[in-house]
């Protein structure tokens, strides 16, 4: 039989998991793009990563799937600062 401090414990260890989750999955998304970024315009991941840190992992996604129409990266660099703008407006 489950006490109460049983069932919060268990409450919070889903809720540490759920959260692990969506940080691993914003890291691996992260990783993919900044080396999608580096591979198309030669350049190196330390002047990337820094870039896409703030960004939520579904505006990751979404500048991964615009990078293939992307001819330069001053056009990412522009598209990454808008969202950036619109993020803390929203906020």
């Amino acid at each position: 039989m489950n006490t109460i401090a049983d069932m919060w414990i268990e409450k919070g260890e889903k809720r540490g998991e759920k959260i692990g989750e969506k940080i691993g999955e914003k890291i691996g998304i992260k990783k993919i793009v900044a080396r999608q970024l580096s591979k198309k315009f030669n350049m190196r991941l330390n002047r990337i990563t820094p870039r896409l840190n703030p960004l939520p992992a579904d505006v990751i996604m979404e500048l991964g799937e615009r990078l293939l129409l992307m001819n330069t990266f001053e056009e990412a660099y522009q598209w990454i600062n808008k969202r950036k703008k619109q993020i803390k407006m929203a906020a």
